[in-house]
């Protein structure tokens, strides 16, 4: 491995025709009608061949350097853009240059098709060559932005025409595909989750302890029943039906229980709280929780409100909380807004956005709010929202290194936060539980305000069955490893930021990846882990011997994945998710079956498999032996058209990587994926995106459309593949239908090798 490692940057390849005749010749960059530049950030220097830059006495985070004048660039085309940059900032934390493909005078990120950081490279100039599609706008427009403070260069701006991609249909007339798949993944192997083995332990009650219905807080009864019950080795606490309140700022705590199970006997447990969570499981092993409820009191403390736009004014909008005459809180936060859809009653529409932290607001009436935001020209009057007053806070329950913990016949009605957070588990199973709001209670607009199942640092083997996961502000299951980005190091050690405290113990085995996420081929063993910065979160991690590599290319970093966890072994069966902001389920695991499940009204895709790092998430070591069976896909991505999370094409299924710049990378971290007789209906945007993967096989899946959609996709229900070798698209049937104009698979034929799409056909049908 070598500096020299190639880097492929190929954003957006989605042209369905291109210009001839285009210059292939550099940009004058000092050529006004073509050319804005930023003089108080970029200079031409010499003969006006170098654009240089320097931030570092300005104010503000961001600083706009350089953009076509409208007309210079086509709408709806897709463009190759190359040139060379320098950028001499010491890390990725003090500046960089972000592209970006953004109307000239838009006033933010939501029509932007293409965005992303370039890397830090020191004084010597780099070569850029990347594609990207500019929007449907007539002031479409290539920018260059700057990131905190940098100093650097740039030169040899070059536009020319991108390549088509390749695109193979489906037909009515389709052969079968020749010759067998071969090397079919086989998914997660069957295991057993252990319930809790003390026939011969004391059953306890809890209402012998004080915990009672009438009581104004019941924390510290429970607490003591179960304190008593782990100093006794009790088989099981029981509870009785009935209401009970909780408000204590302290958690209900399970800890170092062995073979203990928790009877709701139909208890309904109310939350009203400022801090903690509600349950805290630690060093657990077979415990079972069941017949349970929980909920919070939105009578005093709403977690989310749907509001209506009344008024926009410059930088601020008035939005009126429909279901209340007075709302409860005076002292309301708003967290998120998000696109609310009042038919379905979820978050999520088509063209819809978010807008996270608004601040700051006043009351107007007693049920009428005026919020500050960035661009109050989005907000349509009458167009309504969800108001989230929560995100992460309060989580419901929360598990930790803890093995095979058991929740069953659980209802879980909301929380402020995510639902089940899971961090160094070993085996574990949800039977029957369910996600949902009360019935009879309309002012429900969110369960969890964030995920509803968190599984980080995981040592694998966890079951999903019989479930209902719905309506909540995130993700409906999260699943990944951590992992860091470190600039700083030497032979023996390195300093790790944004590293939560003991994510990385004495004894670890740590394995070292270049930038573009490929294997250095070199691990170590941690023998120290100590804190080098704790004002800022940097952590000193020393290793037994001096294993730790250079970087592919000067001011790049490396990644660590701490291989002490293993999220693998997952089963996800006979469940719905449905009708929440975000994605139905992310697997960055290996060892995973999906079957026979219903996906509902995610707001982005249904299933996202990938790994990745970047300012905000560091997770993932890829992703591998992964089979989805039998599932039924309604009405996924819902979300606007111009999304630049995902190249401009909404998805259901995205199996990619995400970096900390806009380079994508010819490392197969994503490998071994099966996607077979499943039934997709009204998608939104592609049937799946394919990136960064290997050996990847959809066949015998069904698609049908029925629904029309705002702004027609060309390549609605298509695949789109880049980056990736030995996939299989085949024997696929779509239902025909005129809002699919283009079924069948285009790929990057610059990128992607021993491609098979062969069998798929389009046939008549009756509707679904």
């Amino acid at each position: 491995m070598t500096a020299m490692r190639k880097w492929i940057l190929v954003i957006a390849v989605v042209a369905l025709g291109w210009e001839t005749g285009w210059s292939a010749k550099p940009e004058d960059l000092g050529n006004r009608e073509r050319i804005d530049l930023n003089p108080a950030v970029a200079r031409l220097s010499g003969h006006g061949e170098n654009l240089e830059v320097d931030t570092t006495r300005l104010d503000g985070e961001w600083n706009w350097m350089l953009r076509t004048r409208p007309g210079v660039l086509r709408p709806d085309t897709s463009y190759l853009v190359s040139f060379e940059y320098r950028a001499a900032a010491p890390d990725a934390a003090a500046g960089r240059f972000f592209l970006l493909s953004r109307p000239y005078h838009a006033g933010d990120h939501s029509l932007d098709t293409m965005s992303g950081f370039l890397p830090n490279n020191g004084t010597k100039f780099r070569p850029v060559e990347l594609q990207f599609r500019t929007g449907t706008q007539q002031d479409c427009a290539f920018q260059i932005h700057i990131s905190k403070r940098l100093k650097g260069a740039v030169r040899n701006l070059r536009f020319t025409p991108a390549a088509e991609p390749l695109f193979i249909p489906a037909v009515a007339d389709a052969a079968p595909a020749s010759g067998t798949v071969r090397n079919l993944p086989s998914g997660a192997k069957e295991f057993e989750v252990e319930r809790p083995k003390n026939a011969r332990g004391m059953v306890v009650a809890a209402a012998d302890f004080g915990f009672s219905p009438e009581s104004a807080d019941n924390t510290a009864a429970l607490n003591r029943a179960l304190a008593f019950c782990r100093e006794k080795n009790a088989a099981k606490l029981e509870l009785a039906p009935g209401s009970y309140r909780f408000t204590a700022d302290a958690s209900i705590m399970l800890d170092g229980m062995r073979d203990f199970e928790l009877d709701g006997k139909g208890a309904k447990f109310i939350f009203l709280r400022t801090e903690k969570e509600s349950f805290l499981i630690n060093d657990c092993e077979r415990l079972l929780l069941r017949n349970l409820s929980c909920d919070w009191d939105w009578a005093a403390d709403p977690l989310a409100s749907v509001v209506e736009v009344m008024r926009t004014d410059p930088g601020t909008v008035d939005f009126k909380f429909v279901e209340y005459d007075r709302f409860p809180r005076r002292d309301v936060r708003v967290s998120v807004l998000s696109s609310y859809d009042p038919v379905s009653r979820s978050i999520g529409i088509e063209n819809g956005f978010d807008c996270l932290h608004p601040a700051p607001k006043t009351w107007l009436a007693d049920n009428i709010l005026r919020v500050q935001v960035g661009n109050s020209g989005k907000y349509v009057p009458g167009s309504l929202f969800v108001m989230r007053h929560y995100n992460y806070e309060m989580h419901c329950f929360s598990i930790r290194q803890s093995r095979h913990i058991t929740f069953e016949d659980i209802n879980l009605y909301s929380c402020a936060g995510i639902g089940f957070i899971a961090d160094g588990v070993q085996y574990g199973q949800f039977r029957r539980v369910r996600v949902a709001p009360p019935e009879n209670e309309p002012r429900r607009a969110i369960t969890c305000t964030a995920d509803i199942l968190h599984v980080f640092r995981s040592k694998g083997y966890l079951k999903i069955e019989d479930c209902e996961f719905g309506r909540s502000g995130d993700d409906c299951i999260n699943i990944h490893d951590n992992s860091a980005y470190i600039t700083q190091m030497k032979p023996d050690r390195i300093e790790a930021r944004g590293v939560y405290d003991g994510y990385y113990r004495v004894g670890d085995r740590i394995e070292f990846r270049y930038s573009d996420l490929s294997p250095t081929g070199k691990s170590a063993v941690i023998k120290q882990v100590g804190t080098a910065d704790a004002r800022n979160g940097i952590y000193e991690i020393v290793f037994d011997s001096p294993a730790v590599p250079q970087p592919l290319t000067p001011g790049d970093g490396l990644l660590i994945f701490n291989r002490a966890y293993d999220s693998r072994n997952i089963m996800i069966r006979n469940s719905s998710f449905h009708h929440n902001r975000a994605r139905g389920i992310l697997l960055l695991a290996r060892d995973v079956t999906v079957e026979n499940n219903l996906f509902r009204h995610h707001e982005m895709e249904a299933i996202k498999i990938e790994t990745g790092y970047g300012p905000a998430w560091c997770e993932g070591y890829g992703a591998s032996n992964i089979v989805v069976r039998g599932n039924r896909f309604e009405q996924v991505h819902k979300r606007h058209m111009c999304d630049t999370e995902n190249d401009g094409m909404p998805r259901a299924v995205t199996i990619g990587v995400y970096m900390d710049s806009i380079l994508k990378t010819e490392c197969r971290i994503l490998s071994d994926i099966l996607f077979e007789d499943n039934l997709f209906i009204d998608s939104f945007g592609l049937i799946a995106s394919i990136s960064s993967a290997r050996n990847v096989i959809f066949r015998n899946n069904t698609f049908a459309d029925q629904t029309e959609r705002k702004i027609p996709f060309p390549r609605r229900s298509g695949f789109f593949v880049e980056n990736a070798d030995s996939v299989s698209i085949v024997d696929n049937c779509y239902i025909a239908s005129p809002l699919v104009p283009f079924p069948g698979v285009w790929s990057d034929g610059r990128s992607v090798t021993r491609l098979v799409a062969e069998g798929n056909r389009s046939v008549s049908g009756d509707k679904f």
